[in-house]
């Protein structure tokens, strides 16, 4: 149990094991509400959020990847866990797939945003920017401009322009 690991590392854990729970082919939803009951504080249930959006993200390959579906796990979660932050945790993890180059992750992204609530979007596009960021060793500024963000912002702003800003607050 949570309960009993030590202090140090409970967030790695808590991280850990809510996003294998996620990427399971059917979500454990029990075992995730029994989980977030042995969150201590805003601080272990934002990451157990984010590391959901994590393991959803990390479910599937992107060519497999169906929004409705995410629409559907995200419905199917206790009201405890915070929707926003599992929105971020997800852009997180599409941040580190999407490319510049290649098209393959593309669906990933405006299935998300197509097929959720519009009140997520923000959340994921920041996650989203914080993903893309994490590729460099010297970490952009928002104001990055290079083909890879372009192509993002393109496709954020295919959906809903105002995306722009919440994804530049990711990148930094």
């Amino acid at each position: 149990a949570l309960r009993e690991v030590p202090r140090a590392w409970r967030s790695y854990a808590l991280a850990q094991t809510a996003s294998e729970l996620a990427s399971e082919t059917k979500m454990r939803v029990g075992v995730i509400r029994e989980l977030a009951a042995q969150c201590r504080g805003p601080e272990e249930a934002n990451t157990l959020a984010r590391a959901i959006g994590m393991g959803i993200g990390e479910s599937r390959l992107p060519r497999h990847f169906s929004g409705e579906q995410v629409a559907a796990q995200l419905e199917a979660l206790p009201p405890t866990i915070d929707r926003e932050q599992v929105a971020f945790g997800f852009g997180l993890y599409v941040g580190r797939v999407v490319h510049a180059f290649y098209s393959f992750g593309d669906g990933m992204l405006t299935g998300f945003l197509e097929h959720t609530p519009a009140s997520l979007r923000p959340g994921m596009a920041c996650g989203l920017g914080a993903g893309y960021r994490l590729r460099f060793v010297d970490p952009p500024g928002r104001d990055l401009s290079s083909p890879g963000v372009r192509r993002l912002v393109g496709l954020l702003a295919a959906i809903d322009p105002a995306l722009e800003g919440p994804f530049r607050d990711g990148l930094g």
